[in-house]
């Protein structure tokens, strides 16, 4: 069992990218064997520490770790532990001052590392060997990610002032690839941004709220992340569309 190590009372140490992923591994696993909250907490200050950290750096992995915590949020494991009686405050822990940044890359760095957690959680633990392995992984994807990101602020193609409307300009400059690439970016950061404000303003709400009003807001603002999702992928559908129309009268 992983040791309780990330408390948000504690002194801030130098940060250990290989530690921290391998710890992570380790918390995440623990907590698909066992909702229980002590682990729950864990989890959650885990990803708070690793939002805030990439978000200092001004690193696209702030919104992968950002992501995590919304889908963990969203459990139904989590919420029936959130509706007990005699939980204590999940959400202290996990208070941000508001974070903004112009970054419109989303990261997945450990995605393909979720179905290893979620096939092997009732497995024996992981050999030392083997938890190399994942980690080394990890920073291999990491700095996939950070060469992938430099290559492409390093184009700068595009200079328009309104990326609204992506149409005949654009289309001299960026292949349909490329466009496509970049309204899906561009809607994935608005949408992040937006729910991220709106996750931390609920979770500021919740400090100070009983268990029962906790549970009502958990589920609001769980509605409203929904609708959020649903807005922005559906402007992202109109304007891929409004591309390919776009492409089909030039051809």
């Amino acid at each position: 069992m992983s040791k309780r190590l990330f408390s948000p009372l504690k002194r801030k140490e130098p940060w250990d990218a290989e530690a921290f992923s391998l710890n992570l591994l380790e918390k995440e696993i623990e907590v698909e064997k066992s909702f229980k909250i002590e682990n729950i907490e864990d989890l959650i200050t885990m990803y708070s520490h690793a939002i805030e950290h990439y978000n200092e750096l001004n690193d696209p992995k702030y919104y992968d770790y950002q992501d995590r915590l919304h889908k963990f949020l969203l459990k139904p494991e989590v919420n029936s532990m959130m509706s007990g009686q005699k939980k204590p405050n999940l959400y202290t822990m996990a208070k941000h001052k508001s974070l903004s940044s112009s970054q419109i890359v989303k990261t997945r760095v450990l995605e393909s590392n979720h179905s290893v957690i979620k096939n092997n959680f009732s497995e024996p633990p992981m050999s030392p060997v083997h938890k190399a392995q994942i980690v080394q992984n990890m920073l291999s994807q990491d700095k996939s990610l950070e060469e992938r990101v430099s290559r492409r602020r390093s184009q700068k193609i595009l200079s328009m002032s309104n990326i609204n409307d992506i149409s005949t300009k654009a289309s001299y400059y960026l292949d349909e690839r490329e466009q496509i690439e970049f309204i899906m970016e561009r809607y994935y950061s608005e949408k992040a941004k937006e729910i991220e404000d709106t996750t931390l303003n609920y979770l500021l709400q919740m400090e100070s709220a009983t268990p029962t009003e906790k549970c009502h807001l958990a589920q609001e603002m769980n509605k409203e992340i929904i609708k959020i999702s649903q807005k922005h992928d559906n402007l992202r559908i109109q304007e891929l569309k409004k591309l390919k129309d776009s492409s089909k009268r030039y051809n």
